[in-house]
């Protein structure tokens, strides 16, 4: 079975999924020295393996270098930091364009988007209401009240964002590696991708991890059996073999090969590097729902981003006072 990699740790300790960790230690195909970090601490709840990463993902910055270039703008030279990307988003925001997109729904990809600005300023989910989440949140509150930033984004998920920077609604949008297929399919302009802007004073290159995890229900008839097939699917030929879909091999010593978008996999790659994972928590949708209540309250205006974040540590940090991260 495959996982989504919040919901590992869920599914862990409620008993419901295989130990996997004598079975990892023998063998020959599986080496977590191989994977990247934030991959395989998904992977773990108390020190034990019980899934093997099948893909990885995280966030960068698309952009329209067309446009760039019609306001003067340097294509070669995209935002590195966060002042620098509002005032990009403003020189390119007009009456038919907003300068930036990015997800900020009631759900996980809202959560999945905002978390990368949190980790950038220094924030963490264990000290929500901390001075770095807060400025992390009212960054973007700015954005939205500044008009550089479509109102609607609290109800654009993530592939409705890159729908609407490829019909040229946007001039830059936060997205995945797997929306690269649609934009070699539907996008007419000239299209790029670098890493997420950083923090000003922090320079901080995090962003948030996502992707898929193979596991074997507790309890299965024939373990070994699946995870020889575990063993197989991680190989580096099937890692390199199955992934035209802009998802990215977990393993560092395996390149992609996509020659389509060599230099998108690149930027991927390195933002991979800093990384990091949505908990991992067996309580991760309560923790992520009081995230998404958060956001939703400071960017529609009904608390200011202090209280919107006070409250919701309210509700997290007794989670995690239980159980810690």
């Amino acid at each position: 079975m495959t996982l989504n990699d919040p919901y590992v740790a869920s599914f862990s300790a409620e008993g419901t999924l295989l130990d996997l960790t004598d079975m990892i230690e023998k063998s020959d195909a599986i080496d977590p020295e191989l994977y990247y970090d934030a991959p395989m601490k998904t992977s773990q709840w108390n020190g034990r393996y019980y899934t093997v990463p099948r893909d990885t993902n995280t966030l960068a910055l698309y952009y329209n270098a067309d446009m760039f270039r019609e306001k003067g703008l340097d294509p070669d030279k995209p935002p590195r930091t966060w002042s620098e990307l509002r005032e990009t988003a403003r020189l390119l925001t007009t009456d038919d364009v907003y300068g930036l997109g990015f997800s900020a729904n009631q759900a996980s990809d809202g959560v999945f988007h905002f978390l990368s600005f949190v980790f950038q300023a220094g924030g963490s989910l264990d000290d929500l209401d901390s001075p770095e989440a807060v400025e992390a949140l009212r960054f973007w509150v700015d954005l939205v009240n500044e008009g550089l930033v479509s109102r609607d984004v609290v109800n654009q998920r993530q592939y409705e964002v890159a729908n609407i920077f490829r019909a040229g609604g946007s001039a830059m949008a936060i997205g995945g590696p797997w929306e690269l297929p649609r934009m070699e399919a539907d996008a007419d302009f000239d299209w790029r991708v670098t890493v997420l802007p950083v923090h000003d004073e922090k320079q901080t290159p995090a962003s948030t991890l996502g992707g898929y995890h193979y596991a074997i229900p507790a309890g299965a008839n024939e373990p070994e059996g699946a995870f020889a097939f575990l063993e197989f699917m991680s190989s580096p030929e099937m890692l390199t073999a199955n992934w035209g879909s802009g998802r990215l091999a977990p393993r560092r010593d395996v390149e992609t090969e996509n020659p389509q978008w060599p230099e998108a996999y690149a930027v991927y790659r390195k933002q991979l590097e800093s990384a990091i994972q949505r908990g991992p928590h067996p309580q991760w949708p309560e923790i992520e729902r009081a995230i998404q209540i958060a956001m939703q309250e400071a960017l529609t205006g009904v608390k200011s981003p202090d209280d919107a974040l006070s409250t919701a540590a309210a509700t997290v940090q007794p989670i995690l006072e239980k159980t810690p991260l």
